[in-house]
């Protein structure tokens, strides 16, 4: 079990906020401290970071009684959603919604100026995928 990162403990933290302290430039190094069971002192090593190429991440998005319900429908779960496990959200705003409970996944949708939707920003801000919308 991973107990710090670059000495500072995970005990508490989200899983966005841990994948956040491990993300960084390739090449550059993380120091982690891993618990192991029934050892008593905690191993101590750093890693270089590399690129990790992963597939194309797919999600399908449609109205099923009346609520907005996501499913992921590649051959990854991401964040909040897997395959064969729709998720119904919660309005946040006009184009604004999110998972209630797990990590809080946001999904802003992106409108052209007669409003229809043309693609979506999975958790906007740092760490956003931006996806376009599949007829």
């Amino acid at each position: 079990m991973i107990t710090a990162i670059d000495g500072a403990p995970v005990k508490g933290l989200k899983l966005d906020r841990i994948v956040g302290k491990l993300r960084g430039a390739a090449n550059s190094q993380v120091r982690l401290k891993l618990s192991r069971a029934g050892l008593d002192d905690p191993l101590e090593f750093a890693i270089a970071r590399a690129i990790i190429y992963v597939p194309a991440v797919e999600l399908q998005v449609r109205i099923d009684a009346g609520k907005l319900v996501v499913e992921a429908t590649g051959p990854w779960p991401v964040l909040d959603f897997e395959k064969g496990k729709p998720v119904a959200v919660m309005a946040a705003s006009e184009r604004e919604f999110y998972v209630d409970g797990g990590e809080h996944t946001r999904i802003a949708f992106v409108r052209d100026q007669a409003g229809k939707v043309l693609g979506a920003v999975l958790d906007p801000g740092q760490w956003e995928l931006k996806g376009v919308r599949v007829e």
